[in-house]
């Protein structure tokens, strides 16, 4: 091949570089933003799920001693009331970790 045709080749990979640079930054902003989200559900999920509370009614009013407070251990009870469906969430985290692996997935091949 001749110079001015490299040059010619060149050129016109760098104007479809250039072109494509916008979406490139529009993916990232969008795979960040995902994960974000995905960290911050985790998050608030983990919070949720495991208060710690007094086993005995005892307890739960504060009229214990020590020696009660020591021979009854406090128990983890879930906050989620009667009609809370965790599993909408976990579909949904679901989700968006199959977008986050297929972007990077689509990333790394090319």
């Amino acid at each position: 091949m001749d110079p001015s045709t490299t040059q010619a080749r060149k050129l016109d990979l760098l104007k479809r570089m250039g072109k494509f640079l916008p979406t490139l930054q529009a993916l990232y902003n969008i795979t960040l933003r995902c994960q974000r989200l995905v960290r911050n559900m985790v998050v608030q999920l983990g919070g949720c799920a495991t208060p710690i509370y007094p086993e005995t009614p005892q307890q739960r009013r504060g009229s214990y001693s020590s020696t009660a407070s020591s021979s009854s251990p406090l128990v983890r009870l879930p906050v989620f009331g009667n009609g809370v469906h965790l599993l909408p969430v976990g579909e949904a985290i679901g989700k968006v970790l199959r977008i986050l692996i297929t972007v990077d997935f689509a990333i790394r091949s090319n």
